[in-house]
């Protein structure tokens, strides 16, 4: 029995005027579950780097 991997998406890349949106196009593109970083600047610098 082995492993299927799952797909999750980063949804920091998403326009978040339009999240709702982009969450549905990520799920009809195949995501199993959607990735949402939440960063409160005690944890972690607050630095985001984008591709």
């Amino acid at each position: 029995m082995g492993v299927t991997p799952k797909i999750a998406p980063s949804m920091l890349s998403s326009d978040f005027a339009n999240l709702a949106s982009e969450a549905h196009r990520m799920i009809n593109y195949g995501a199993d579950w959607l990735h949402m970083d939440i960063m409160d600047g005690y944890g972690l610098l607050m630095l985001l780097v984008s591709f």
